[in-house]
């Protein structure tokens, strides 16, 4: 197998960029998720499963310190540094992991305005972090002083994990179920998992038993903690900003035996969440073409947010973006 894609969301719930290489850090991959769209009037973020017309912003980085946002009904342009001056603090909180970002500049609010149609700010991440909750995280070092507690990891305005990791033959899977090709962007992976043309065979889904995956020849160790549970974001067009057909809804294909996930109840599973196993080499990086691993594997599928803390954080997380 082999890493046949790589993405980065830059803001997040608008399209992702294409990248040939990039660093791996324990927050995932730079820029990945690092700015962040709210409604000006309650800082709730901004996700494409309820505001679907997002899919028409495309992003790209013409130079490595600058970002820019094409809005495509009238190719508008929108132009910001990738790491902007912070401006006024504004606190965000996704799936009960808050902290605080920073306004970027009215230019972008005005922007984003004109084309959401709402009162819009766009807040940037800067050096804060978020909390990786509940069985997400990674366990604890192995030690009887670390006994019940997860091992600390975070995230920037992602969902719930630093990674996210898919493979094309559970989208094939998924395409042939819709009679149609079904774009992998609208599951927003950061890494996508092909099998070896000559050498192996990868079955739909079978990354849901997935615990770790290496990357070869790099000594790099992505653990998979979590599935990843599925709502109507997979379900917008992104020719119209609107939604497909209901013969044509990955949601309605994958709701009859994609439900495996029971602390997902109600919503189908596609893809696994994954962070990365510090091993305090350096610098570590993956490129397209890098082949990979499955280094560990577990016997039944995991359940999501299993501890009790976590329901209020299920309620929301099924209606998530990614």
């Amino acid at each position: 197998m082999y890493i046949s894609a790589l993405y980065i969301h830059p803001i997040k719930s608008l399209l992702p960029v294409s990248i040939p290489s990039t660093t791996l850090t324990p927050l995932g991959f730079p820029h990945d998720r690092t700015f962040v769209l709210v409604r000006t009037s309650t800082s709730q973020p901004l996700q494409i499963g309820y505001v679907s017309q997002l899919c028409l912003f495309s992003l790209s980085l013409p130079t490595p310190s600058t970002l820019t946002v094409t809005f495509a009904p009238t190719a508008d342009i929108l132009t910001l540094p990738l790491t902007p001056p912070l401006g006024a603090p504004i606190s965000v909180s996704l799936y009960n992991s808050p902290c605080t970002g920073y306004h970027v500049s009215q230019e972008a609010d005005d922007f984003f305005t004109t084309h959401l149609g709402f009162e819009t700010t766009l807040v940037f991440l800067g050096s804060s972090t978020r909390s990786v909750l509940g069985n997400v995280a990674l366990p604890a070092p192995s030690s009887w002083l670390s006994f019940g507690r997860k091992q600390e990891s975070k995230i920037t305005f992602a969902d719930v994990a630093p990674l996210l990791l898919a493979t094309t033959s559970s989208l094939d899977e998924i395409s042939s179920r819709c009679n149609t090709d079904v774009d992998m962007r609208k599951f927003r992976p950061n890494i996508v998992i092909s099998p070896s043309p000559s050498s192996d065979e990868l079955p739909p889904f079978d990354e849901d038993f997935w615990a770790e995956m290496e990357v070869k020849k790099k000594n790099v160790r992505i653990a998979l903690t979590a599935n990843c549970g599925r709502c109507q974001s997979i379900n917008v067009d992104f020719e119209t900003g609107g939604h497909v057909e209901g013969e044509k809804q990955p949601l309605k294909k994958m709701m009859k035996d994609r439900r495996v996930d029971a602390g997902l109840k109600y919503s189908p599973v596609f893809g696994r969440y994954g962070i990365l196993v510090e091993n305090g080499t350096g610098e570590i990086s993956v490129s397209v073409g890098d082949e990979v691993e499955v280094t560990g594997r577990n016997e039944e599928r995991t359940k999501f947010c299993e501890f009790p803390k976590c329901k209020t954080r299920i309620i929301g997380l099924i209606e998530g973006d990614n």
